[in-house]
């Protein structure tokens, strides 16, 4: 041992000797620390490329979740207006019907004598009486497209939808956010329920949001077979994406899976959204 530290110090006295371990260690380091560089930039690059992914992937997401709930938003627009305009027409049926009845029965009163004379006299009371009812008949068709259009002029606070139902050209694709913003329809389209449909909606298309967030990752490089979305997020009508992308460093015999997440939000000033007492689900894949 002595003879060994004998040898080692002749070595570092030797000036050869020295400059020899001073180049080792030196490319010792150089090699150790390239090697640390290398890994530690190629990891902040695979990093920085799977935060890519997952943005790629959560706006995807995004698009394909605001599309069903669109779909959602345009059905239940149509049928609110489809129940409004049947509630108008039974309500002007019953009172036509009433009008109606209490017309026939004040006619019966007033003509019981007259028939006699009408069968006596001829053609003409016969003839009279016909046109009078037909003229009743447009007029009670005429009266009722006229208490329509008042109570739709009545109801509907919006000019636009107002005239959307008075012309009858009602489209659910382009105006149901008419529906959603008309103050005389705020019960049907409250934060709440505005909620239970985005929830519902989410749960029921569950597989087509989670196949178009994998899409999104396989076209950017990222491992599709670990990832996931929850929703909603702290009570909040958003979600969370995480994604993988598969560090190889095969000359370094490194392989290992990098996730990154990132949030979005669905929410909209026009379509108030409330999702706070739902319990969060998570779309695995």
């Amino acid at each position: 041992m002595n003879r060994w530290m004998k040898n080692i110090q002749q070595k570092l006295h030797n000036e050869q000797g020295g400059m020899s371990i001073l180049t080792v260690s030196t490319l010792a380091f150089v090699i150790i620390g390239s090697v640390f560089l290398f890994y530690y930039f190629t990891v902040f690059i695979e990093k920085r490329q799977a935060q890519n992914v997952a943005d790629a992937a959560s706006l995807t997401a995004v698009q394909e979740v605001k599309k069903q709930y669109e779909l959602a938003m345009q059905e239940k627009a149509e049928q609110t207006i489809e129940d409004y305009l049947e509630k108008l027409d039974e309500e002007s049926s019953e009172s036509g019907s009433s009008g109606s009845s209490s017309s026939s029965s004040n006619h019966s009163n007033s003509s019981g004598g007259g028939h006699y004379e009408g069968n006596a006299g001829g053609h003409t009371n016969g003839s009279g009486s016909t046109g009078s009812n037909s003229d009743s008949g447009s007029g009670s068709g005429g009266d009722q497209e006229s208490d329509r259009e008042e109570q739709i002029k009545e109801d509907i606070y919006t000019k636009k939808l107002e005239d959307i139902l008075i012309d009858n050209e009602f489209d659910a694709t382009t105006d149901w956010m008419l529906v959603v913003k008309e103050p005389y329809f705020e019960e049907e389209f409250t934060a709440a329920q505005n909620g239970d449909l985005l929830y519902d909606r989410m749960r029921q298309y569950a597989s087509q949001i989670g196949a178009a967030a994998q899409q999104a990752i396989d076209s950017n490089g990222g491992d599709t077979s670990e990832g996931s979305l929850t929703f909603p997020v702290e009570g909040e009508a958003k979600f969370k994406l995480s994604a993988a992308r598969t560090l190889k460093l095969e000359k370094l015999g490194i392989e290992e899976d990098i996730f990154a997440a990132s949030a979005a939000g669905i929410g909209s000033k026009d379509v108030p959204i409330d999702v706070s007492t739902k319990p969060e689900f998570t779309i695995n894949w």
